[in-house]
């Protein structure tokens, strides 16, 4: 008995034990779910953003804090019970039942909270226990800040790409790793391709590339993604075959193992072209100088040469006219060569110009050419009468002639079929693209030809002074060189488009002269005064051929001639009084060593009343000139030396 008592009792202890362990055990379960309930309802409480638990009927039985403070205490209400605007509620109720459906539906909203506009994006998602869905939770995640930057980029995107619209520039971006290339239209735009034919990788770019330009472009953009940023200038090639030039600049972004290169493309094909024009403009300009120097010592020259084959000529035997006959014609073709390179170098004497309707001067050289021209050459007309301008007649025709003549002599060659030339006088009006920006509108004058053409290195040299493509013999290369000069002069411009084996088209351009402008009609010269006189005529020039030509032809027409070798000896002579007041006229060359010409001038006005007729191998600059100046440009024939003196002589306007 005594030992089955002590079993039962060790049974008893044992099966305590045990109890006190399962006690213990279930106390620390209760405990761990308490504090596992406590930990979810405080991750639940801690959320930053709005969760509930409805069921299925809709009403909430679970909400956390962040829900009460933007909602209030929202248990134990179904949605319909929230006062929710109605657009808003139909949209609830509708992902409602989407979710218990088993769907889970995400959605974005505005909602005034506490008075202020909201951006919510919403989630609702189906309650499952036991494989049946027993309501729904929600979240709220108030993305207003992020909705606001991603608004406040994108329209930093939008002002940006406005910018580069407005600038030209064509934005793009590259991944240099997997060759994936990203164009903006604008950039599309200005390689002439669309959206679905620009391409989207670095060979692909390079492609359109100029070919003389594609092997340092290649080099370039892999110096440039190695030294994170770089620019360069190259030329492009147009899907309709245009050549472009382009300035790129591009950047390279790098965050750890990524990187991206971005950039921008701008056409500066106009920039180059106006550069371009700018360095031949002073080019033109440096040349320009140094042909006016050239002219004045050789129109001197002329002078010593001319005037004398013209008296030797009077006395020579029959046998030495022939000679003398062509001396004087190969001088007289020197002093017209001489003379447009003076046009050329801007430094004709100031002539007057007239309004006048620019198509009859056109028209008369035109007529000229028909004459000329092999008559399988077409001269196709087109004239607005209307187009009024300020010019020079003389000057314009003989611009345009040699147009003509360059267009005919592109025609020449055999294999050109139909020669044609295409002239027309129009008006383009201001702020045209063609003017370049300059005020008003011009009279433009267009002649093309569907002759040889030129290369683009021909057509930059075709302005140079004896410049030329003709042989031998056959241009002495001023034409078109004079005819840029007459047009600048006149405050005009001319431009050249021109494609080998295509042909070539001029356009020259002048200010208009508004309709209603008085035209000035062309007359018959005055009748010439008569050439001779008793009169006594100081010539001073520096040169003693120059001075003993002149009083050769002064004694032949019945004057008297005295002779000063400067400005200070014809003073020195004048001192004398009596001779002072027996000179009538002065011959005065206007460059000579010793004092400028205006002060020997100002010193003759001192001692004579004689007046005053400038000698000079070029036009006097316009700071140099009186508007009554006379001025007599050599070399001059006896006959234009002899009436200029009778006129002015006689010109009862002329007071000294």
């Amino acid at each position: 008995m005594d030992d089955e008592r002590e079993r039962l009792e060790g049974e008893i202890a044992r099966l305590r034990a045990i109890e006190a362990e399962l006690t213990a055990r279930a106390k620390r379960a209760e405990e761990e779910l308490l504090a596992s309930r406590a930990l979810h309802a405080a991750t639940i409480e801690s959320l930053p953003f709005d969760f509930w638990a409805r069921d299925r009927e809709g009403y909430c039985f679970s909400q956390n804090s962040t829900t009460f403070a933007n909602w209030g205490d929202i248990r134990h209400r179904r949605p319909e019970d929230m006062s929710l605007p109605p657009h808003i509620l139909e949209a609830w109720l509708d992902n409602n039942r989407r979710a218990l459906s088993g769907e889970i539906v995400r959605g974005d909203a505005e909602y005034v909270i506490h008075g202020e506009t909201r951006f919510i994006h919403n989630i609702l998602a189906p309650i499952r226990m036991d494989d049946a869905i027993v309501g729904t939770l929600g979240v709220n995640i108030d993305v207003t800040e992020r909705k606001r930057a991603l608004q406040a980029l994108r329209e930093s995107e939008e002002k940006l790409r406005m910018a580069a619209d407005a600038a030209g520039l064509g934005l793009w971006s590259w991944d240099p790793v997997r060759d994936e290339l990203v164009w903006e239209p604008a950039l599309s735009a200005i390689y002439g391709l669309t959206a679905d034919t620009f391409p989207t990788t670095r060979d692909g770019y390079l492609a359109l590339v100029h070919p003389d330009d594609r092997e340092r472009t290649a080099r370039r953009i892999a110096e440039g993604v190695a030294s994170d940023r770089w620019e360069d200038e190259y030329r492009i090639v147009r899907s309709d075959g245009a050549v472009r030039w382009v300035m790129a600049k591009k950047r390279v972004l790098r965050d750890g193992d990524q990187t991206r290169v971005v950039g921008a493309v701008i056409d500066v094909t106009e920039g180059k072209r106006r550069d371009e024009q700018l360095r031949q403009a002073q080019k033109l300009e440096a040349v320009g100088q140094l042909t006016a120097g050239i002219a004045h010592n050789f129109n001197n020259m002329l002078m010593g040469v001319l005037p004398n084959l013209e008296l030797a000529a009077r006395d020579a035997p029959p046998g030495l006219l022939p000679l003398l006959d062509g001396a004087s014609r190969s001088a007289r073709r020197a002093a017209d060569l001489v003379r447009r390179l003076v046009t050329y170098a801007g430094r004709n004497r100031p002539t007057e110009h007239t309004i006048e309707e620019v198509a009859p001067l056109v028209a008369r050289a035109v007529g000229l050419c028909r004459t000329t021209f092999d008559k399988r050459i077409s001269l196709d007309q087109a004239y607005d009468a209307k187009a009024l301008a300020r010019v020079d007649a003389t000057q314009i025709e003989q611009a345009i002639l040699n147009i003509l003549i360059n267009a005919r002599d592109a025609l020449e060659s055999p294999q050109v079929e139909d020669p044609r030339v295409e002239i027309s006088v129009d008006v383009v009006p201001a702020r045209a693209e063609e003017l370049a920006g300059r005020d008003g509108d011009h009279v433009r004058v267009r002649i093309g030809d569907n002759g040889s053409g030129m290369d683009a290195a021909t057509a930059a040299r075709i302005y140079e002074p004896f410049f030329t493509t003709k042989e031998v013999g056959k241009g002495t290369g001023l034409g078109l060189a004079t005819t840029h000069a007459i047009f600048q002069e006149h405050g005009g411009f001319m431009t050249c488009e021109s494609v080998r084996g295509t042909g070539t088209v001029f356009s020259l351009y002048l200010p208009r002269q508004p309709a209603g402008s008085t035209h000035t009609a062309r007359g018959a010269s005055d009748a010439r005064p008569p050439a001779r006189g008793t009169e006594t005529v100081l010539v001073i020039d520096d040169e003693p051929a120059i001075r003993r030509v002149v009083s050769l032809m002064l004694h032949g027409a019945g004057y008297v001639a005295r002779e000063a070798a400067s400005g200070g000896e014809a003073l020195a002579l004048l001192s004398d009084g009596d001779l002072a007041s027996e000179v009538a006229l002065v011959l005065l060359d206007v460059s000579m060593p010793g004092p400028p010409r205006r002060e020997i001038r100002d010193r003759l006005r001192q001692l004579t009343r004689a007046r005053v007729v400038y000698f000079s191998g070029y036009a006097l600059d316009a700071a140099d000139a009186d508007p009554d100046d006379t001025v007599l440009e050599k070399p001059v024939t006896e006959e234009r030396l002899l009436g200029t003196i009778r006129r002015v002589l006689d010109d009862d306007r002329i007071t000294r």
